[in-house]
């Protein structure tokens, strides 16, 4: 009895003392993070991930345990993705579509393990906020908050089951963005993308050009990039080549759930779609794409494979409201809408019961596709009570999978990001919450006045969107009007509670906590300067003159204020822009009062000397003063025009892909050049200070993407280039001190038609 006592006691003593294990104490980790030998790409980087946070938050770097058949296998460590281990143990994820994780706990061993490696990588996330109390606030090391650990204890177990299965957001590339991602819940989102123009490639419209759009005025040239007409879907042979398209897309990449097949990113269809109807004051064509797709689904589109698949589309304006006719339950359509309108009942119950319908058209999967854009928008873009409410009423409908696009800073956008990762994975969990935790872990003794100051742009919104109406579609999305969705006031206040974020980080104890915290604030608050800028500039515009000196006087103000704007623009994006997106909102819609203002500047006998020095300051509307400046000036020297193919290649050299020299030619007064890619370039001689204009001017817009000058000569070369996508642009530049040549290039991607192209300079000491 007595021997039977102490074997019971030394067993108890056993299981105590494995119960008390730590994966961290004495300084030191007491296991490595453990890796299969034949670990995947997204396992490897989930492994090095978290040793990186588990140096950070502990001061000591575990290691990484490679794992063969011919190592001992660690009996303390924690153990991620799919690991020899793992599968002793008999470790999986719960079975379901998208992503799902588990972390489980057998005695001195940890297992983070997901359904897919990127879901692997989201169950490190989750360890590391759920145990060792990091909050990922945005990108970056200094994004994250977390208080030093002594001892890391075992973990308790957790099930990653989303009610949304699928969930991402745009800007999901590699690098810190794609990481915080992971950590914070996203994962990647099914195929859907705009993509008819892929399908319909090159090789089937030119052997059948009547499988190109006719729009009327007979069919279109080309149909081979996202903006072009969508192919003409009821050709008899339009769904085999849809389903070619998407059979080889899924054998090429064999781990999408989905392949796109999305309309392109235009309302143009072929003539033959008739309007069914209309739907937020657009003609509805959902019935001619749906008939086209199940007509798809009846076709061989699925690899000789066991994996589900099935066929993403976009609803997409003309063909965002539901069908009326039965759709095919393989297709997988996505619904795109800007939720953050949810503000307005009206819209909110429009779309709620849109995508209801679309729910009982028959299909069997359920997709949002919206726009949490924050970059191209002129004051920060912020509606969380709307964001709540459109993910729980999609939830209630039963929707699968939501993707967002976000073009963002992240200082300003990171919060709706974040709010949204973890509403997609349970939508019954308290929002406000949910910000709570995030603005304390962003900003400690400031979170309660910069949750202010969200609270202000929020409900700017909220009017914006309840004025918008019923049908309203991404307000002010690259618009300068956006800036008056704040009023005076609003803005005044804002500027009251961000002063009260300084005073309260400044009155704070100095830790490193709290200097991620001012960090953050001083990337929040140089964002905002940029905000009050270039509400300036809106200002500037607007003003209005009657008689030459007020004129002059409203376009050195105007100059002015977008210098500055500029200057502050650039400097955040320097400062931030290599995380998040960069801001450029000088390339806006704008309202350009140059030429009325010059107008009334050249009733006077001879255009004012003070232009002359106005040329060389103004960088955003320069073509404006150099086309009065070059009426006036007695200096201009044209370098090169295309006058005739023959006058254009002596000047300007081209190089084309394969150089294919003969795919160029003149005639009817356009310079052709029909290449998949290439580039026009042209040298000359140049005086520093002389004012470098290259201009291009196009038959109709083109796969041109940038205009270049270059200067060479001086101490260092000097480069300037414009993306380039519009039917006429120009790129300007005053040749710096020291330069003695210049280089024009045009590059393109696709077949361009030049009406014009003009390299000029113009000597700004010449006497107008």
């Amino acid at each position: 009895m007595r021997r039977l006592l102490g074997i019971i006691g030394a067993l108890g003593l056993c299981l105590t003392a494995r119960a008390e294990v730590k994966l961290f104490e004495n300084n030191r980790w007491q296991g490595p993070i453990v890796i299969s030998q034949n670990a995947e790409l997204d396992e490897w980087y989930a492994a090095q991930n978290l040793a990186d946070w588990c140096e950070r938050v502990t001061g000591q770097r575990p290691e990484i345990f490679g794992e063969s058949p011919n190592k001992k296998t660690p009996d303390v460590g924690v153990f991620v993705g799919r690991t020899l281990a793992a599968l002793a143990g008999k470790i999986s994820a719960p079975t379901g579509q998208g992503d799902t994780a588990i972390r489980a706990t057998i005695e001195g061993r940890v297992f983070l393990l997901g359904n897919n490696p990127g879901a692997t990588r989201i169950a490190v996330g989750r360890f590391c906020e759920q145990h060792l109390g990091i909050t990922f606030v945005l990108p970056d090391i200094k994004g994250a908050d977390w208080m030093p650990l002594k001892e890391v204890a075992l973990p308790t177990p957790d099930t990653f089951q989303p009610k949304f299965n699928w969930r991402s957001i745009g800007g999901f590339r590699s690098g810190p963005t794609q990481d915080w991602c992971y950590l914070i819940g996203y994962g990647q989102a099914p195929q859907c993308g705009h993509s008819l123009y892929a399908a319909f490639s090159k090789k089937y419209t030119d052997d059948d050009p009547t499988l190109l759009a006719d729009l009327g005025n007979g069919r279109v040239t080309e149909s081979n990039f996202e903006f072009t007409p969508n192919p003409n879907l009821g050709h008899p042979g339009a769904a085999k080549i849809g389903a070619e398209y998407t059979l080889h897309f899924l054998e090429k990449n064999p781990s999408e759930f989905c392949a796109p097949l999305g309309v392109n990113d235009t309302t143009d269809f072929d003539r033959s779609s008739k309007s069914e109807g209309w739907y937020r004051e657009r003609p509805v064509r959902t019935d001619y794409l749906i008939n086209f797709l199940n007509r798809v689904a009846q076709e061989k589109w699925r690899p000789d494979d066991s994996a589900p698949h099935a066929i993403g589309t976009l609803a997409y304006l003309h063909t965002q409201r539901a069908p009326s006719i039965a759709a095919n339950p393989d297709i997988f359509p996505f619904i795109c809408a800007d939720r953050m309108a949810y503000a307005n009942r009206d819209f909110a119950m429009a779309d709620a019961e849109n995508l209801i319908a679309w729910k009982k058209s028959g299909v069997k999967h359920l997709g949002i596709y919206d726009y949490w854009h924050g970059t191209n928008q002129c004051v920060p873009r912020i509606n969380f009570t709307a964001q709540a409410l459109s993910i729980k009423t999609a939830a209630d409908i039963g929707v699968s999978a939501w993707t967002a696009e976000m073009g963002r800073p992240w200082v300003v956008d990171a919060p709706k990001a974040w709010l949204g990762a973890k509403l997609l994975i349970d939508p019954s969990a308290d929002a406000e919450g949910l910000l709570n935790q995030w603005f304390e872990a962003a900003y400690g003794p400031a979170a309660k006045s910069m949750r202010e100051a969200y609270r202000v742009i929020e409900g700017a919104w909220s009017r914006a969107a309840i004025n918008g109406g019923a049908n309203q579609w991404l307000r002010h999305y690259v618009d300068e009007k956006g800036t008056w969705v704040l009023g005076d006031s609003e803005v005044a206040l804002i500027n009251q509670h961000l002063a009260e974020v300084s005073r309260a980080l400044a009155k704070a104890t100095s830790t490193p906590r709290l200097a991620n915290q001012q960090w953050r604030a001083e990337q929040f608050k140089l964002n905002w300067e940029v905000v009050l800028s270039f509400r300036e500039v809106v200002r500037a515009r607007q003003r209005i003159a009657k008689t030459p000196d007020e004129a002059m006087a409203c376009l050195q103000g105007l100059i002015a204020a977008e210098q500055k704007c500029k200057a502050l623009q650039e400097s955040y994006n320097l400062a931030w822009g290599a995380v998040g997106d960069s801001m450029n909102w000088m390339s806006f819609i704008p309202t350009d009062p140059r030429a009325a203002w010059l107008e009334i500047i050249g009733k006077n006998p001879g255009p004012s000397s003070e232009v002359s020095k106005l040329v060389r300051l103004d960088t955003t509307g320069l073509s404006v003063l150099i086309d009065f400046y070059q009426q006036h000036a007695a200096s201009v020297a044209t370098m090169s025009r295309p006058q005739d193919f023959t006058a254009f290649n002596q000047d300007w050299h081209v190089k084309l892909a394969g150089n294919q020299f003969s795919d160029i030619n003149y005639h009817e007064g356009l310079l052709q050049v029909n290449n998949d890619s290439g580039t026009l370039t042209y040298k000359a001689a140049v005086k520093p200070g002389e004012i470098i204009n290259l201009s291009v001017k196009l038959a109709q817009p083109s796969g041109a993407t940038r205009l270049g000058l270059k200067f060479t000569g001086g101490e260092q070369s000097l480069k300037r280039s414009v993306q380039y996508g519009e039917q006429s642009t120009s790129v300007i530049m005053i040749a710096p001190k020291g330069s003695t040549e210049v280089e024009f290039e045009i590059v393109f991607t696709d077949n361009i038609n030049l009406i014009s192209l003009q390299a000029s300079r113009l000597d700004p000491k010449a006497n107008p």
